[in-house]
């Protein structure tokens, strides 16, 4: 039986809503003895904190990890480092899709793991039951199950994705920047918003996943285009997202909350 008792719902900024509503039906479903984290919960994740040393010591703390998988979500690297991060320490994963994916959709590494999908009829209480037996918890087999997938419903409907068209096929926004690079830029914005203004280079590339070489590549060609200014002080090399930069996240809709 674990002794770890967190759980870790690992998401993006737009799947917020129902990362809310997943983490209040596991803190009611194990009575307290669980410790479900949001980092979108400013509760979890006050301005201030350092962002990346928080979610380090989360996931190491969990005995389980919720991954909210969406067609969006499955695009951003953030996801797959956490995942990486979980596996590595032994954490148990519970994929749970939505927006349109679905469970026998998934890649790997995602598609290695047991996924729940929202579409089915069961999906609140498998995901219950899948938290309880990795956290050796008990709950309530009388629990509102039919109300809690509904509620998650609602949340996923409400999320802030981009639009799927009738056919599946993702309709993404106008991006004329690299994968990479959209991904320095909200790693940077959410670290601006957690009240990081600098970040090292060392941290921006492990928030990234990006190897040093390709890091430092990418970054170069931003801070060319003015999209993020890149400084040096007594401590190392730092950087920072620019206005620039901001706009560029507002306006293909990617700015993290």
């Amino acid at each position: 039986m674990t002794t770890k008792t967190g759980i870790f719902i690992s998401h993006i900024h737009e799947e917020s809503k129902l990362g809310a509503v997943v983490k209040s039906w596991m803190t009611d479903a194990f009575h307290g003895n669980a410790a479900p984290f949001l980092s979108s919960d400013k509760q979890d994740l006050p301005a201030g904190s350092r962002w990346l040393d928080v979610i380090e010591s989360q996931i190491a703390e969990s005995g389980v990890m919720i991954s909210l998988l969406s067609p969006t979500s499955l695009a951003r690297p953030w996801v797959n480092i956490e995942l990486g991060a979980a596996w590595k320490g032994g954490v148990s994963i519970i994929p749970l899709c939505h927006s349109g994916l679905t469970a026998t959709a998934l890649p790997r590494p995602f598609g290695d793991f047991t996924a729940l999908t929202l579409d089915d009829a069961s999906a609140a209480k498998n995901l219950i039951a899948g938290g309880a037996k990795a956290l050796g918890l008990t709950y309530s087999q009388r629990l509102a199950f039919a109300e809690c997938l509904k509620e998650m419903r609602a949340a996923a409907a409400k999320s802030e994705l981009v639009q799927v068209a009738a056919t599946g096929v993702e309709i993404a926004p106008a991006v004329d920047l690299p994968q990479e690079q959209s991904g320095i830029l909200q790693a940077l914005a959410a670290a601006a918003n957690d009240g990081m203004e600098e970040v090292s280079v060392g941290d921006a590339g492990k928030m990234t996943g990006l190897t040093a070489a390709v890091f430092k590549y990418h970054a170069a060609e931003l801070e060319d285009a003015d999209y993020i200014y890149i400084g040096r002080d007594m401590t190392g090399t730092y950087c920072r997202i620019t206005p620039k930069g901001s706009g560029w996240l507002i306006k293909n809709k990617l700015m993290p909350d």
